[in-house]
């Protein structure tokens, strides 16, 4: 993706290239080759050196409009060397260049697992297709994630359904209110500090607090094969990927709800434009305004206690008052302009991506943003000072909160080196993570940077 992303960033005119292909195979073993070429700037012979150092930017004078830290190629060519491979460079300046590499994978299955061509086609039809919306008010539904923009995303997601869930920080949060309250759906985060979604499912399961009828759907940023039926193994009921989507999270309630709580109401999508093209969304059949929703508080809590969250020590987050009472002082703007559009690009974000993630919903999307800036400073420090302790398990589900929230405003760069850094912390390289726990606060830090100056119409 960082490859594709820096093609986009330097092609100005032309086309990008995605080359995937199966370059031979030994055994169970395959040579995958991909390459991303482009009719870019190219890179001129000088600059090839630089081309893979730390916080180095080639023709930076030219380049001055094009937002970055220049980690990503080294990141790149790091996380290459840890698979036993490299990165190839082609590059004719003024003409364009071809990028590529080829790693040795193990093949589980001969079998097909999409077809590219049929999938395009029906994303095309969709866009005049009538779009049905599932509509649920009456739904009871619990959300547990220690990540603060994963409850906002997910909270909204679910206006959408016209479902006002109950939101939780912990597992120990989620136990005191299945204690009170009896829900339709518990949507459980997998990874969070104390106990994680699997340890916070067999408590309540050993207590009888999960009653007849009750669905558990774990929520994971880490849905690779067999990660479904290790999850039913656990008992739960199914699990949905993170970010959340739109289309998969009401297709998971239209699944798991009774019938009886669910309809489906229609709407034509023939009007609807491109996310880049689009006003503020106002898609779904429960949105009467373009503003962030009103916040529901669990049942057991009171209402100006329930939402934002911040780390301390080794909790890492906390309850804290209402978040919307303080970000409507802030005065956020509703809608992105194209100079907002264009700014963000050209931080390397993917505004599409981040944006099928708030349900296409701009104002959400930049609520979202304001979130990321926010807790920036909070996040870089306490995951430093578990680097310094040595505790890499606190470290682990922090970077893994960070990564979520990378994903989620379409930042690619940094959900990749933030994820490398989680599954170091999870194998126990500290040699890794001391190498690169840096690179990821500067690339964190230069994105809130410009996140900052983007809302602020600088």
């Amino acid at each position: 993706m960082n490859l594709l992303t820096n093609a986009v960033k330097y092609t100005h005119e032309g086309s990008v290239t995605l080359t995937m292909k199966d370059a031979g195979r030994e055994g169970d073993k395959v040579k995958l080759f991909v390459s991303v070429k482009d009719t870019g700037i190219g890179i001129k012979s000088e600059d090839m050196k630089k081309l893979f150092e730390s916080f180095e930017r080639i023709e930076e004078i030219r380049n001055r409009n094009i937002e970055g830290t220049g980690l990503g190629m080294s990141i790149v060519t790091k996380l290459l060397g840890m698979m036993n491979s490299e990165l190839h460079v082609d590059s004719i300046y003024g003409v364009g260049s071809e990028f590529s590499f080829t790693v040795i994978q193990q093949v589980l299955s001969d079998d097909l697992i999409g077809n590219y061509s049929d999938r395009l086609r029906k994303i095309s039809e969709a866009e005049t297709e009538v779009r049905k919306d599932l509509f649920a008010p009456k739904a009871r539904v619990l959300i547990v994630d220690d990540n603060d923009m994963n409850l906002k995303v997910a909270r909204n997601l679910l206006k959408l359904s016209g479902i006002k869930p109950d939101l939780a920080s912990s597992g120990a949060e989620c136990i005191e209110l299945m204690q009170n309250n009896r829900y339709d759906i518990v949507f459980m985060d997998h990874m969070m500090p104390g106990m994680d979604g699997i340890e916070t499912f067999h408590h309540l399961k050993d207590d009888n607090l999960i009653p007849e009828g009750t669905k558990m759907i774990i929520l994971t940023a880490n849905a690779v094969v067999g990660a479904k039926e290790q999850y039913l193994s656990e008992g739960f009921d199914d699990y949905l990927s993170k970010p959340i989507e739109v289309e998969a999270l009401q297709e998971s309630l239209a699944t798991h709800l009774p019938e009886e709580l669910t309809e489906w109401k229609e709407e034509s999508t023939a009007h609807l434009q491109k996310p880049e093209e689009a006003e503020p969304a106002q898609s779904g059949p429960a949105k009467p305004e373009p503003v962030a929703p009103e916040p529901v508080a669990p049942v057991s809590e009171p209402e100006d206690e329930v939402i934002e969250f911040g780390p301390t020590g080794d909790d890492i987050l906390e309850f804290g008052p209402s978040f919307d009472e303080h970000e409507e002082e802030k005065r956020l703007p509703l809608s992105l302009t194209p100079d907002m559009k264009d700014k963000l690009a050209a931080a390397g974000i993917d505004l599409n991506e981040g944006l099928r993630f708030c349900g296409k919903d701009e104002s959400f999307y930049i609520e979202m943003l304001d979130n990321y800036r926010d807790s920036c400073e909070t996040k870089s420090k306490t995951l430093t000072s578990h680097l310094a302790a040595g505790n890499l398990h606190d470290y682990q589900i922090l970077v893994h909160s960070i990564k979520s929230s990378s994903k989620t405003i379409g930042s690619d760069s940094a959900f990749t080196l933030a994820k490398s850094l989680e599954d170091a912390s999870g194998a126990g390289d500290t040699a890794f993570i001391n190498e690169h726990h840096d690179e990821l606060l500067a690339m964190y830090g230069k994105l809130a940077d410009t996140i900052n100056d983007i809302l602020k119409g600088k």
